[in-house]
């Protein structure tokens, strides 16, 4: 691990923030994007690894409070325990984790995994597979039918008290993204 890469990846994400607020640095900024993401995920790895730097770098890209990242870091790490142990709730987490890549890398791959072992006892796990098949952009087994299937399981399983898929996806917002990739169904 370099003190001195940390640093640079720190100085280039702060720089492209800067950037983002001008709408003239537009072109520019689409061409830093992929590089940009390739360098955060390298200090994600990092962080995960235990490198305090990298930890405190990251909250200082977003402005978290010191011992955030660490926090979140050994919670995952216990996710994953549970998980690797068969608990499914501990599964559908840290496939939160992987598909949205805020603390760790996001690996739609191992979201999936961990989603399909969840999702018959958990609805969450559902419509994130639901979710993730339908980004035919950014997942290259896309399917719209998948995607259909999922959400709609997690939908007939229903919301809870406040109106929740298990505490986490608003049930309202699920139907209507439901509801959009059916559509996109009907028209293919």
């Amino acid at each position: 691990m370099n003190s001195t890469r940390i640093r640079e990846i720190y100085e280039q994400r702060l720089s492209f923030m800067k950037m983002m607020e001008s709408p003239d640095n537009l072109p520019q900024l689409l061409q830093m994007d992929k590089k940009i993401k390739a360098d955060e995920a390298e200090l994600r790895r990092y962080a995960l690894d235990g490198y305090s730097e990298a930890q405190h770098a990251i909250e200082g890209i977003y402005g978290l409070p010191k011992g955030a990242v660490a926090k979140r870091i050994a919670d995952i790490k216990a996710m994953q325990q549970k998980a690797d142990n068969g608990d499914t709730l501990a599964m559908a987490e840290l496939g939160r984790e992987y598909y949205f890549g805020f603390f760790i890398e996001r690996r739609l791959d191992i979201a999936v995994e961990l989603f399909e072992k969840a999702k018959e006892k958990n609805s969450v796990a559902m419509y994130y597979l639901g979710e993730i098949y339908s980004l035919e952009n950014e997942y290259p087994d896309y399917s719209f039918e998948k995607a259909k299937e999922y959400m709609g399981k997690a939908i007939e399983a229903g919301p809870d008290k406040d109106g929740y898929i298990g505490g986490v996806v608003d049930f309202e917002k699920a139907k209507e993204a439901y509801e959009s990739i059916a559509k996109k169904l009907s028209h293919m």
